[in-house]
């Protein structure tokens, strides 16, 4: 049985105007940057151990894990945040997906140029899958974004409930046999 953890970057300045980012980016605030250093210290004191490392070619998450280690890793898009199409850079409350229902939800994204979440969660497995296979990927830490994570777990039904992912929390994962199970998620701001 191997092991994948999931870290979702630090608190960046769209984060805290609340804009969509998705493709688009913005800096780690102060209190994103206290965030990665408070999730390497609890990734430290609790042992663990990782013999690779995967990041979002994105700037937030990249940041977030030269922050937790100073050994390689390797750049991935497909970790990368949802593309939010025209609604990138949009605060998040006038944002019309979230007053369709779930099962529209698609379609507007597709209108506006943005991902699915069958795309989202189509890229994000296809990746996973493809790093878990390989044979020295014993436990692996993969910085990336709140909504793919949290929309992979939904799709694949790794998860029967809503989960929101916060900067810096981590999720567990086991990979055995060429399935993905989901074992918790870990707060690292403790």
């Amino acid at each position: 049985m191997k092991d994948l953890y999931l870290l979702r970057h630090g608190e960046t300045l769209f984060n805290l105007r609340k804009l969509n980012q998705g493709f688009s980016d913005s800096p780690l605030t102060e209190r994103g940057i206290k965030q990665a250093k408070k999730a390497k210290k609890f990734l430290r004191e609790n042992d663990y151990k990782f013999d690779h490392f995967y990041s979002s070619t994105q700037e937030r998450a990249e940041d977030t894990l030269r922050i937790l280690t100073n050994r390689e890793y390797i750049r991935d898009k497909r970790l990368k945040e949802r593309n939010c199409g025209i609604y990138e850079g949009v605060h998040q409350d006038i944002t019309p997906h979230i007053f369709l229902p779930e099962e529209d939800r698609d379609a507007f994204w597709i209108s506006v140029g943005g991902e699915t979440e069958r795309q989202i969660s189509s890229r994000l497995m296809d990746f996973m899958k493809e790093i878990m296979e390989k044979e020295d990927h014993l436990s692996v830490l993969c910085v990336s974004h709140g909504t793919i994570i949290k929309n992979m777990l939904k799709y694949n039904n790794l998860i029967d409930y809503d989960i929101e992912i916060g900067n810096c929390s981590m999720i567990h994962l086991n990979y055995d046999d060429g399935k993905f199970i989901f074992v918790e998620e870990i707060d690292t701001q403790k």
